[in-house]
This record gives structure tokens, C-alpha cells and sequence, in this order.
């Protein structure tokens, strides 16, 4: 399963479609793995019991994803275009009341993914092995572009 998500993760590098799709794909592996793929009234009994193993690190990144409104925005055409889940539908990128809600960063898409994965890997090397490695802390290296960058070669 490490290498399915592995190799789920890299294709999403490749297009921007595959992004949404894979992620989607790498949770569910993933949940899977766990027992997670069941009904909910299990699954929270299940999460329960394993969120103290997995660490804060691990349930943040997945809290993310479960509570976040990723499923909502990944799914309608409404919420990211051309790189939903699925075709046109009626299902809207909305709030309760109707009002439109702001689209989701693939930057954190992307870091909170990448920390999933890692600390999924790491629980089963702990399980496996008995160690683990140290939590990563991800840095952005992009700075904000400024005016200055678009007029320096006029």
C-alpha cells in the first residue's frame, strides 16, 4: 500500500487534474489501511482509538481533509472547475446558506498531503520496526512576488 500511495502521490506531480483525484485516492488508501473504510459511527470509534498512536501530526493533516470542506470543493464543478472529481452536477460549492465559498489552496492541499503521508509511513515503522523519524516541518521557499518583479526588466 506505501507503494500505491507513493505512486499515486508522484502522478498527481504530473497534471493539475490528477491533483484532486489521487489525493482522494491516497486518503482512501490510506484509511483503509487503518480499518477506516467502514461505517461512520464505526469509523469514529476506530479513529478514537488510533488518533493518540498516529499523532497530533498525522490528525491534523487528516482532520484537514475529513473536516475541511476538501471533499465538498474535490467533488463539485462548482467549487474547482475543470479539476472536479466529477462532471457537471448540481452539487454546489456553497454553505449552508447559499453563499459561495472560497476555494482551497492546492499549496495546502499539497503540504497537508505530504504530511499524511509521512506520518502514515512513520506509524508503520513504528509498528513494524519500533522507531520512527522525526516529524517534518514543512518550509515554503517561494517568496511573494512584488510589483518590483513584474517592472525590473522594463
Amino acid at each position: 500500500m506505501i507503494k500505491e500511495v507513493l505512486i499515486l502521490f508522484s502522478l498527481s506531480k504530473i497534471d493539475t487534474l490528477f491533483i484532486l483525484i489521487n489525493t482522494y485516492k491516497i486518503i482512501e488508501t490510506i484509511e483503509h489501511d487503518l480499518g477506516w473504510d467502514v461505517k461512520q459511527k464505526v469509523k469514529k470509534k476506530r479513529v478514537v482509538t488510533l488518533s493518540s498512536s498516529l499523532g497530533k501530526t498525522f490528525m491534523n493533516a487528516y482532520n484537514y481533509f475529513e473536516n475541511g470542506g476538501f471533499g465538498h470543493y474535490s467533488n463539485s464543478n462548482d467549487g474547482s472547475r475543470l479539476f472536479a472529481r466529477h462532471g457537471a452536477n448540481r452539487n454546489l460549492y456553497e454553505d449552508e446558506e447559499g453563499n459561495p465559498l472560497p476555494p482551497i489552496s492546492f499549496e495546502e492541499i499539497d503540504n497537508n498531503i505530504r504530511t499524511l503521508i509521512y506520518e502514515w509511513i512513520n506509524y508503520k515503522l513504528m509498528i513494524e520496526k519500533g522507531y520512527r523519524y522525526p516529524s517534518v516541518k514543512i518550509e515554503s521557499r517561494i517568496r511573494p512576488l512584488t510589483d518590483e518583479d513584474f517592472f525590473e526588466n522594463i
